[in-house]
């Protein structure tokens, strides 16, 4: 069981058993899990005898419970679709009851909410990489300046005549040129060529171009609607070189123990009396940013970072963070300095060891057109242990509740789990963010973002990346969600918390399974990023 996938491989390469290698259960889907099915999915598709596995489980078995009843008991309300979407949104009446929360006193807590699908049968993110790993069709593009794309019909049994293609060209998210893909009917296993009629020297020479394939179901089936899409793949494009004009930067001023910066319609303050350095920016006279940005290396730990509730938790992720006081560091140092046209902050920050100091360095440069700069160099001392992200928060004032972004989704993506979530520009409220896994965690997560813009219909705060990071947008702080057992014991706060990363910690499968790779941990040493902020009137995006 669980095994890794490193044995799974060596064991293609190495038995002279002639069966199939199944492994009886090799990712345990509890919480927001489900990390690095592509690496088993790589080495299942590249390795005669590795015929696929079983993922532990189905479905999160998660009883009914309303949180105003007197009696811990399941409940039965007369409206239960009603009921059931409550589940779904932080601080609803009705959540999902595990194990202890009928009274019995012999239980493993949450060990039986680890499904693929919630109690009433809503996919977990999770199932959407999982369904685009898996795919019948599989599609890679040739090399050369023709749109040249090679299909692979993956069914063992069935030819492709049951489906239908398309394709769409975007420019920095937005769809621009579409068409319908005629399908070759392969025969299972075979594979043919296309060709995308684009021209590539037709397209524009500015903004990032993907080029993404559909294939649906031509007609209804027993098990979909006509239309469903079964197979996807999405290609970058490239672009010509080109050049910028360097801005133009304006000078920072001293003003009653803050420094100042002004252009056009927008003002930063900066003081050292403030945590993280930045105080306050306003447009027009009102507030946008109430604070940030903070250091932040903490994120309510998933399942597969320990399971709350559980003893001998200790030398998991989860007990490795809290015994350094991650979830609670303390400012002691923070001092401010003009270099020309820069403002340099240093921040010390200490965790539970006094004498173990954590450097966080912001340089803010302001463009002339009003575009604030900020590169953040984050030192983190060898002594602490790998970490569950190396990024900053901030906050909005109350209303910032419009979300865009240009990166992955629209479902959240993890650096270990974001093959299901193509690049395109998505839309929808912060409220719509939050994911509501039934033990509350992190989520939410969205990666490769080139921006991240929020709007309280007045005005519109842009976060641009250099060149891209991951972030979050919700109305709760990671504290929130960690000292939550249940989705109904939130209480989002009118402002809106962003995180922004250079990085967070892969998902993996440990609560059950092998814990994150390597490659998708964050140990100590010297991270650095730089983002951009900008304010603007609202205008459409």
């Amino acid at each position: 069981m669980y095994p890794h996938v490193d044995e799974m491989v060596a064991w293609a390469q190495t038995s002279n058993d002639p069966r199939p290698f199944i492994p009886c259960e090799y990712a345990h889907a509890m919480g927001n899990s489900c990390g690095n099915l592509k690496e088993y999915w790589d080495a299942i598709h590249a390795h005669h005898g590795l015929q696929g596995g079983f993922i532990w489980d189905w479905v999160d078995q998660g009883l009914l419970m309303d949180a105003e009843a007197k009696e811990a008991e399941v409940a039965h309300p007369a409206d239960p679709d009603v009921a059931r979407r409550e589940c779904h949104r932080a601080g609803g009446r009705y959540h999902w009851g595990y194990g202890g929360d009928f009274g019995e006193t012999i239980h493993d807590v949450d060990f039986c909410i680890n499904g693929m699908i919630w109690p009433d049968r809503t996919p977990h993110p999770a199932m959407f990489e999982f369904k685009k790993l898996v795919q019948p069709i599989r599609m890679t593009m040739a090399e050369g300046q023709d749109l040249r794309i090679s299909i692979h019909n993956m069914q063992d049994v069935r030819s492709m005549d049951w489906l239908t293609g398309s394709w769409e060209v975007s420019i920095d998210g937005f769809v621009t040129v579409s068409g319908e893909l005629p399908l070759p009917d392969l025969a299972p296993g075979a594979l043919a060529e296309v060709m995308i009629p684009v021209d590539r020297k037709a397209l524009p020479v500015t903004g990032e171009r993907h080029l993404t394939i559909r294939v649906r179901v031509r007609e209804q089936t027993p098990w979909c609607e006509a239309g469903h899409e079964i197979a996807w793949e999405q290609f970058t494009l490239p672009l010509p070189p080109s050049t910028q004009a360097a801005p133009r930067y304006a000078t920072w001023l001293e003003e009653s123990g803050a420094w100042i910066n002004r252009s056009r319609s927008v003002a930063f303050r900066i003081s050292s009396e403030h945590e993280g350095g930045l105080l306050q920016v306003r447009h027009k006279d009102r507030d946008v940013l109430s604070s940030g940005p903070v250091l932040n290396l903490w994120r309510a730990c998933t399942d597969n970072d320990g399971i709350r509730g559980w003893s001998g938790q200790d030398r998991k992720p989860m007990g490795r963070w809290l015994a350094a006081g991650l979830d609670r560091l303390r400012l002691v140092n923070c001092s401010i300095r003009q270099h020309g046209d820069k403002l340099q902050v240093l921040s010390d920050y200490t965790g539970a060891d006094p004498e173990c100091r954590i450097r966080h360095e912001q340089l803010f440069r302001m463009e002339e057109s009003g575009r604030l700069h900020i590169a953040h160099t984050i030192d983190v001392p060898e002594s602490l242990p790998s970490l569950a992200r190396v990024g900053v928060m901030l906050t909005t004032v109350p209303g910032f509740d419009d979300l865009a972004w240009f990166g992955r989704g629209p479902h959240e993506s993890y650096i270990d789990r974001k093959a299901g979530a193509p690049v395109g520009r998505f839309e929808g409220t912060v409220e719509e963010q939050f994911v509501p896994y039934i033990l509350p965690q992190e989520n939410g997560n969205k990666t490769d973002v080139r921006w991240l813009s929020l709007s309280d219909g007045h005005c519109r705060i842009t976060f641009h990346a250099s060149p891209v990071f991951e972030c979050s947008a919700h109305h709760l702080t990671p504290d929130d969600l960690f000292a939550a057992r249940h989705t109904s014991e939130l209480q989002p706060r009118p402002e809106t918390v962003v995180c922004i990363d250079a990085a967070q910690r892969g998902l993996g499968t440990g609560s059950c399974g092998p814990p994150t790779l390597p490659v998708y941990c964050l140990e100590p040493g010297r991270y650095a990023f730089s983002f951009s902020v900008s304010v603007e009137d609202t205008v459409a995006c």
